[in-house]
Formats: structure tokens, sequence, C-alpha cells
């Protein structure tokens, strides 16, 4: 008999987060696999409350306040796509995932084109306009309607503080000068990234005809996630991380649960990385169903994954990056030629916007690039959060739709004073001690802008050619 997966489900997956003062939030380091998997483990299963991987918290309005006796000079925005398809069907799924028709929303489309470029800098203009497929049934990894929708409120979120309350950026679209878009190569992306402009600038006046330009890298020199084109030394530090004894400690477990899944998903199972190296996959074909409220999926004997299976994946996929990125000996060279190559072009970015704004504003200038919004994937907000040293809570893995902003904020009484304030998923983001200690490195209300960039110089390679060819 086939069990309701949304009565087995809805507690896993809608949880509220607080933390038991038994279970520190701050990932401890040097600790053992079993200790630290133990950890994780308690806090998601015990100690976590209204978490919704369907979809995070948008910014607010009503609670967004702008730093005290400061004026903004920068926005950087890193916003994960919206909800997708699982990159990974089940053998017996048939046309269930018939979620995908956003035609409905072609009229709220803002027009957006997309041009592949070599840096950040380069010109964006003579790109190819985006254009939305209607049909129903999704491909795997497809944006779907749900997706394309969060993504329009997201926008109207973001309009609604950055336009309507600190008025940073204009009202209306004679240009499109003030934004810079970035995405990955994804089409979801890339989607993501019109659909959130819509809802930022929406069409029906004047002005509605006004196109943005967005760009993306090759797909070979990509690096909003671990690329191993773009730097070959990724692979063998990911394999040094996999073929560790923590690591392989942590394959062994759930074998039961592993075998159920192995037995429904439509995929080489047996060899393919996606489920050798990692559970995050399995992960994906359970979460994903939830978000659309489809039953549990069940393998040809009648045998379906219910609540513990859930769980089990949850906790890996939670516990993996931590790994990877911040407790094994390999996560310090690992994370350099990994996100430090994507904190590479944030800090120049940064920089760029910081100069130009702070200039504009001592010389009368015209409006100039402020708000540079990344249309990202979950593995990116990975590589920043533990990158940045996240606490446990803001570690864990990123709903669809997640939102992180990077705010320059320079002082009123003296306007070499500026601060830094990341915001993620409508809460100031917490951070750990350098040393893995409760104690903050830095306050992400208001950092000082100097001591931000330095942190950002360590994270970053010297010589990002030799440090990936090692």
């Amino acid at each position: 008999m086939k069990l309701s997966y949304k009565f087995i489900f809805i507690s896993a997956l809608n949880l509220n987060i607080g933390v038991s003062s038994t279970i520190e939030n701050n990932p401890a380091i040097n600790l053992t696999f079993a200790e630290s998997y133990v950890e994780e483990s308690d806090f998601v299963k015990n100690h976590l409350t209204e978490y919704n991987y369907c979809l995070a918290d948008p910014p607010n309005v009503s609670t967004y306040e702008p730093l005290e006796d400061s004026t903004l000079v920068s926005v950087q925005s890193f916003l994960r796509h919206g909800d997708r398809s699982p990159v990974y069907y089940n053998k017996n799924d048939g046309d269930i995932w018939n979620f995908c028709d956003k035609s409905k929303l072609s009229s709220l489309l803002r027009p957006m084109t997309t041009t592949e470029v070599l840096d950040s800098f380069s010109d964006a203009s003579n790109g190819t306009l985006v254009t939305i497929p209607s049909q129903k049934q999704c491909n795997p990894g497809d944006m779907t309607e749900k997706g394309a929708q969060d993504s329009i409120n997201l926008g109207r979120d973001i309009r609604a503080i950055y336009v309507d309350k600190l008025g940073f950026l204009s009202s209306d679209l004679k240009n499109t000068d003030q934004i810079r878009i970035r995405s990955s190569t994804s089409t979801r992306t890339i989607q993501t990234a019109n659909y959130i402009i819509s809802g930022l600038y929406p069409v029906g006046g004047p002005d509605s005809n006004v196109t943005f330009h967005s760009f993306h890298y090759p797909f070979n020199s990509e690096n909003m996630y671990a690329n191993s084109l773009l730097c070959p030394r990724v692979a063998n530090l990911t394999n040094d991380i996999v073929n560790s004894p923590d690591f392989q400690e942590y394959l062994s477990l759930n074998k039961t649960a592993i075998t159920l899944l192995n037995s429904m998903i439509d995929g080489n199972t047996s060899s393919s990385v996606d489920f050798t190296q990692t559970r995050s996959y399995y992960f994906d074909t359970l979460s994903t169903r939830i978000c659309h409220n489809l039953p549990a999926p069940c393998n040809s004997d009648g045998e379906c994954a219910g609540k513990d299976v859930y769980n089990s994946m949850f906790v890996g996929t939670n516990w993996e990056p931590l790994f990877q990125k911040r407790l094994s000996k390999y996560s310090q060279k690992y994370d350099l030629i990994t996100a430090g190559l994507f904190l590479s072009d944030i800090k120049k970015d940064l920089e760029f916007l910081v100069r130009n704004n702070l200039k504009k504003k001592k010389c009368g200038q015209k409006e100039s690039q402020k708000f540079l919004l990344y249309s990202v994937h979950d593995i990116t907000l990975a590589l920043l959060v533990n990158s940045l040293l996240a606490d446990r809570h803001d570690s864990l893995i990123v709903p669809f739709s997640s939102n992180m902003f990077l705010e320059v904020w320079k002082s009123n009484s003296n306007s070499n004073n500026l601060s830094v304030r990341i915001i993620l998923n409508n809460r100031v983001l917490k951070v750990v001690g350098i040393d893995g200690s409760d104690q903050p490195w830095c306050d992400f209300n208001s950092c000082d802008y100097n001591k931000f960039i330095n942190f950002l110089n360590s994270k970053i390679p010297s010589n990002s050619t030799a440090e990936c060819m090692a």
C-alpha cells in the first residue's frame, strides 16, 4: 500500500528554527566524523522549526530598516533560482511532472537578453532575447510555474525595499544602467533573472519595452560553482575529500535507504558520481516532490520512501558541504579554488560599485551601476555562506528562491567610514569565529568595509592559475 507522501514528510520539511542550549549553533572544527555527523543530525532533526525548503523567506519591507545615520552605496544580490523539477526522475513517474507551463505569466515578462562574455565588465548589450517555453511537461531540472511566480514575487519584494522604501533605485526605467545581471549558463537561472527583473520593474507603462541585458560566462569558465574545467585541481581535491576515511564512513550509512531509492530512480545510480560521491541527488528526488504535494516515490514492488528515508538524506545533504568546505583537512585548499574564484569576481564588482558611486556623489555624475543581480544555484550560496563562516543555521542548504543581499553603507557623519551588511533570507547573516568559536569574526548588521575586504583577500587565491594546476 502506498503511503501519503504529504502526511509523512510535512513535519520533515516545515521545521521551525531554534537552537537548543545543548547544541551549539556554530559548526565545531576538529571533530571526528561521528561527532560532526551526530551534531548535524541532532540539530536538523530536533532543533529546527519553520524551515521550508520549497520557498525561502523573502525580504520583508515591513521589517527592513536602513542602517542608522548612513546612506546606501551599493547592493549585490545573490538569488537562487525558483522551484524546479528534480534532476533525476523515478522510473514510474510517468507524466506527473506537468507543472512547467508558464505561458500565463508571459504578459508579465519584461524583455531581457542574454549573452556569453569573458568577464563581468564586458559589454552585454548584444545578446539574444530570452524566450520562455510553454510546454506543460517538465524536463528534468526545469523551472516550474511555481518557481516562475515565486521569482516574480521576489522581484516585487526587492522593489518594495530598494525602490519604494529607500529610493535607492529609480522608480521608472529611462534606461537600465543602474542594474547589471549575471546568471549561470543554466536555463533556469536565466529564466529566474528574467522573472525577478519583471517583478522589480513591472511592464504596463511607457517603459514596458525597455530591455534588460544579462550575461553569463562560458561553461568552462564558470566560477559560480566548483568547476574542474576551469580549475583542474578541483577534481583532485574532490577525490581526496570523497576518499577520506570520514567521507567513506558517511557514504556507508543508510544502505537500506540507498538500495530502496536506487530501485526507484531512473539514473545510473551504480556508477554515476551523482550517486556514488554524494547523497544530494537522492534528497533532490524527494524534496522536489513535496513542493508539489506528489505522493511518496515507490518502486515496482510497492516499497515507498518514508519519513526516515527523507530525514537521513536531508541530514546528509546538510553535512556534506559542511565537511567539504569546513571540516576536512582539504577544506582550506578546496575553498580557495572553488569559492575563492567567485569571491574574486564579487570583490572586483564590489570595489567597482563602491568606487564609482562614491565618486558620483562627489562629482555629480549621472546615475551609474549600483545594483548587481547574480542569478545563482544552491551550490553557489553554499560556497558563499561557508566561506564567510556562517553559523549552523545559516549553513543549512538554501531553499528555492533564497536571497542574499550584500549592502555597502556610507556613514553620513564620516564619508570615509563604510560598512557591509549581509542579509540572508530576511535575517542578518550570522557567522562564527575564524577559529570556529561562537564569537563572530564580524557583525554583519554593520561589518567594517576594510575588515571585510581583508577577509575576502584571505579567501581568494593570489595566483589562481598556479593554484589550479598544482
